[in-house]
């Protein structure tokens, strides 16, 4: 029987309605071999998962090199079907996606094109990599225009999923966005890193034009310590609430319902997409370049405003003046609802891998 198998460096909650969707439709043929992520907070149990493999954890190699522990052994067969995460410094799967070739396995290189710690370098070593796959298969449509503008090629499909999230639970919890119903309140969602550049909104909110705005903080990381520390020696600290990592939809809600506008001060990606689930007008930075693919959601002065990137004193004068604007907040939270639902939805994701499937000439099992 015809397989189609997954490899994955990890398993954040935010796939597992998309891969739900995929065992709904070929049950036992279906698999996803995984390795345990102690970094990742969104990692779950496998318990209960009846297409989740739980590998051993990844290894660093040298020369930045990691390893998957049975990655080379997979139960993978001639007609079968495998999706790889495109990690170019992952030696295991490169050999795996080797091996796969020689034994008849048609494969999908799923991964980034770009994404705001891309460099020139690192973006021709994964490209070149990605040619040992039947296909490419990356986060946005953005993505999949700018290869073919950057004169790459590919003897197979170069596809996009549009990367998203399970719409239908957020809709469960969702709440209708009243600008008068709403308190001076920001949020952020993410992970504490380098790159959210969250010490820029915390020196935002220590100035006087944001003095009667609060800021809700969804999520944790290595950051974490050295931001709370900033905030504490802030004038901020007492107006800055930090609610860790979830992945209760229910929890989420409950903060970001009663919010006024989502701000994300760094490269901002999949955080965006959760954000604009809930119709929330988007406050983001505009170097599109530092931001990660699924940017391509974002439209200034439609779903959201933009600010000079790394300037506090811009990032302020942005929140001010759109706070001011209730009727253009609601507006932007509607258009917001319209993009999101049109396309950045786990449904949508599968019925675009779907038809990849198809076009690989998969119709024995599609």
């Amino acid at each position: 029987m015809k397989k189609i198998v997954f490899l994955q460096p990890a398993l954040p909650t935010y796939r597992l309605d998309f891969f739900q969707r995929i065992f709904a439709k070929y049950g036992n043929r279906f698999c996803v071999y995984y390795s345990e992520d102690n970094i990742n907070v969104s990692e779950i149990n496998s318990c209960g998962l009846d297409w989740a493999r739980l590998m051993g954890p990844q290894r660093s190699l040298f020369m930045g090199l990691t390893w998957q522990p049975g990655a080379l052994t997979l139960d993978i067969a001639k007609g079968d079907v495998l999706v790889a995460c495109g990690a170019a410094r992952s030696l295991s799967t490169l050999l795996l996606l080797l091996r796969c070739r020689y034994i008849g396995v048609k494969t999908i290189w799923w991964s980034h094109y770009w994404s705001s710690s891309s460099s020139k370098v690192g973006l021709f070593s994964r490209m070149l990599l990605a040619k040992t796959s039947h296909s490419l298969l990356f986060y946005s449509d953005a993505e999949v225009k700018q290869f073919r503008s950057d004169g790459r090629s590919h003897s197979g499909r170069v596809v996009s999923l549009s990367n998203g999230l399970n719409v239908d639970e957020i809709e469960d919890f969702r709440k209708p966005y009243k600008h008068e119903e709403r308190a001076k309140k920001l949020i952020f969602i993410g992970r504490l890193t380098k790159k959210a550049r969250l010490d820029l909104l915390i020196y935002a909110m220590s100035r006087p034009e944001l003095k009667e705005f609060n800021l809700d903080i969804i999520g944790d990381g290595e950051e974490g310590v050295t931001l709370q520390q900033i905030a504490n020696e802030s004038a901020a600290g007492g107006r800055i609430c930090w609610h860790g990592a979830s992945a209760n939809e229910e929890f989420i809600s409950n903060i970001v319902n009663k919010g006024s506008i989502f701000v994300y001060p760094g490269g901002v990606g999949l955080s965006l997409i959760h954000a604009m689930s809930y119709g929330m007008p988007a406050v983001l930075h505009d170097n599109e370049k530092l931001n990660i693919p699924e940017i391509e959601s974002f439209k200034e002065g439609d779903t959201g405003a933009v600010f000079r990137e790394g300037q506090v004193s811009s990032l302020v004068e942005v929140i001010h003046s759109i706070s001011e604007s209730p009727i253009q907040l609601e507006k932007m939270s509607r258009r917001s609802l319209e993009v999101i639902e049109g396309k950045y939805s786990t449904k949508h994701m599968a019925s675009r891998f779907f038809q990849l499937l198809s076009d690989l000439g998969k119709d024995e099992v599609c």
